[in-house]
């Protein structure tokens, strides 16, 4: 049966229209928090400097006033933290808000005064500065607060901050999750609509009264699709918790998805109790899948890929200029070689690499792999693959953001292994998408690399692709990366 989806088709959000140029990716209430917890220390440490102007003769107490500043500011954060003050969800109300930093403020500072006279602190603060100090934290504190909540409420209602948010099941259960999600979440989240695994029934059980709200766009099917054309952050499935079998088979479709994907409150089946039970915008959820990549870490990776990128460019740049020459001497054709390659998310990408190959005998779609003394490669190709020299130029995919330093390598669109197609041969090779690609990888530095002439390298391959955004960190990025210099251009199956 043909789907009715039709991705061209206009999109009923109910937020602000979308828009380019966001930080969508990126944004969680993890950023939030920590982006708080840096407000409020700055708060804490800018009121002392506030108090010593406004209330202190003696400007050579300043740094000893500063270590008292420090040392507030640190355990009004802790003080925050045990008060729940970095959770978006527990301060929208304003006085309620208000009450719970004015207690926080109280309880950090009393703490603070306990420990001083535990340790028998050697250094005096005038009374006057420390009234002054408390007064002015509240009100920086309170204001920081304040003018955070509507920069990002503004932002959520201009659309230039969004989480996207789609529903799973169009049934009175996924009525009230909207109802929830409509009353609980924050200005930034939009939800696209509706997927239902009944919307081409011919007796269609959707409720008319969310249809009227939301678009009901398809099957479960056809949320795949749907997710490479518009970005989607969390999914929430809207079904019974009885039915594990329903939602067992609903997340193997989806979770190639890079996105959460959580189960909303019901009473749980005995398969669900180990899963991990947290709150989204004030309500309980099982999140099933998690991205790989996300909040805080989504951002440092990124830095670290553009700015090592940037930096490796630049350094290169005589390198890369005199492999072109020579690539151009060397037989006729484009320096370049541009190839088509699922990357992020099971989108086509265009990965770019020195041309080691004649021009004439290039392989777009890489049927055949290159093998040990391949006739189509040039005796400078040679040379650029053994030391992995041809990748260099992907340091540009990185720069467009459509690969990372490390990651999954993309795969040619017909590689095969032992005559097989990669996603033929391994069932989740789909998983590995869900993370951006990357010049590196833990296949490459752990010696997976090469012609794969038989499927237990593809096999090991994915295996280590999984293992690796199962287990991502800097350090491990880091770690890939100097591996990567000490080991790949030494690698014996590189032709």
């Amino acid at each position: 049966m043909e789907s009715n989806l039709d991705l061209d088709a206009p999109l009923r959000f109910s937020r602000a229209p979308d828009r380019r140029g966001r930080i969508n990716s990126s944004w969680s209430e993890e950023i939030a928090a920590g982006a708080l917890v840096v407000m409020d220390f700055l708060a804490i440490v800018a009121a002392g400097f506030l108090a010593d102007l406004l209330l202190s003769a003696d400007r050579d107490l300043l740094r000893n006033h500063l270590a008292g500043s420090l040392l507030c500011g640190i355990a009004v954060v802790q003080s925050n933290a045990a008060f729940k003050l970095y959770d978006l969800t527990q301060s929208k109300r304003l006085l309620p808000m208000l009450d719970r930093i004015l207690t926080s403020l109280i309880v950090a500072f009393g703490w603070v005064a306990v420990v001083a006279i535990l340790i028998d602190a050697p250094v005096t603060y005038p009374s006057i500065w420390k009234l002054g100090l408390f007064v002015l934290s509240f009100v920086m504190v309170a204001a920081g607060r304040l003018g955070f909540k509507s920069f990002v409420a503004t932002l959520g209602e201009r659309g230039l901050l969004s989480r996207n948010i789609v529903v799973i099941g169009a049934s009175e259960h996924g009525e009230l999750l909207i109802d929830r999600l409509e009353q609980s979440a924050g200005p930034w989240t939009r939800i696209l609509g509706v997927f239902d695994d009944r919307a081409r029934s011919p007796v269609r059980r959707t409720l008319g009264r969310l249809r009227d709200r939301y678009p009901v766009h398809g099957t479960t099917g056809d949320l795949v699709p749907f997710s490479q054309k518009v970005r989607v952050d969390e999914i929430f499935v809207a079904l019974p918790w009885s039915a594990q079998e329903r939602i067992n088979a609903i997340v193997s479709t989806i979770q190639v998805i890079p996105a959460n994907i959580h189960l909303c409150p019901e009473v749980p089946g005995d398969a669900l109790l180990n899963r991990r039970l947290s709150a989204l915008d004030g309500m309980p959820v099982v999140t099933m899948v998690s991205k790989p990549v996300s909040g805080w870490g989504y951002l440092t990776k990124w830095i670290l890929d553009k700015t090592l990128a940037l930096i490796g460019i630049v350094l290169l740049a005589p390198l890369l200029f005199i492999v072109g020459l020579l690539i151009k001497l060397e037989s006729p054709g484009p320096v370049f070689f541009r190839q088509p390659r699922l990357g992020f998310n099971n989108r086509l990408m265009m990965i770019y690499k020195f041309r080691s190959m004649y021009h004439q005998q290039a392989d777009l779609g890489a049927s055949k792999l290159a093998t040990k003394n391949d006739p189509r490669v040039t005796r400078l190709g040679r040379i650029l693959r053994r030391l992995s020299i041809d990748e260099l130029p992907q340091l540009l995919n990185v720069l467009n953001g459509d690969m990372s330093l490390v990651g999954p390598r993309p795969h040619a669109l017909e590689a095969k292994a032992a005559g097989h197609l990669y996603h033929e041969v391994v069932a989740g090779y789909a998983l590995r998408h869900k993370i951006k690609p990357g010049i590196t990888g833990w296949a490459q530095v752990s010696g997976w690399r090469g012609e794969t002439d038989t499927e237990e390298k593809i096999v090991r391959r994915v295996e280590c692709d999984l293992f690796y955004m199962h287990n991502w960190s800097v350090l491990f990025d880091l770690y890939i990366l100097l591996m990567t210099v000490l080991k790949v251009p030494f690698h014996k199956n590189a032709y």
